[in-house]
């Protein structure tokens, strides 16, 4: 049930069980195939996900894989945020469940709800600021570092 699972996702972390169900009753499931593209480069990110089942990779225009997500990976954080270009595409190895809550319904209740807002842009910093520190050390040539991974351990 995804208003069980989503309080241990890490982009929903810290949300009293009333906010979750707010989020689950504006979230839509997806499913793809392998092979199937839930995103290409170029494209505008619409929406954020979390990989509920499955594993899907992140590949560059020239078809190398940069990233392999698994569960509760998020991705679509760029969504929340100008220009909303994906800059790499996003395609299912195995067959693939995701909970999908569209940027904009996202910001009205982020706007409308200062507690799920504080509590989600809080979160979407940390993540993205292991996203960004995983990126900068596979800049510098070396093996990205786990340490505060929050998918691995608490926020």
């Amino acid at each position: 049930d995804v208003v069980q699972w989503l309080p241990r996702v890490p982009l929903y972390r810290g949300l009293s069980m009333a906010e979750v169900r707010l989020v689950a009753s504006i979230a839509q499931e997806v499913r793809l195939e392998p092979g199937e593209y839930l995103t290409r480069t170029e494209d505008i990110s619409t929406a954020v996900y979390v990989l509920y089942e499955g594993e899907m990779e992140l590949v560059t225009p020239d078809q190398r894989r940069t990233r392999v997500i698994r569960p509760p990976e998020d991705y679509g954080l760029v969504s929340l945020v100008e220009p909303r270009r994906i800059v790499q595409a996003t395609r299912a190895l195995t067959p693939c469940r995701l909970v999908m809550v569209t940027a904009d319904a996202l910001h009205v209740l982020m706007d409308s709800d200062l507690s799920i807002g504080a509590t989600l842009w809080r979160n979407i910093a940390r993540l993205q600021t292991f996203h960004f520190m995983q990126l900068v050390d596979r800049w510098a040539g070396i093996e990205p570092r786990d340490t505060f991974n929050p998918y691995t351990r608490g926020m």
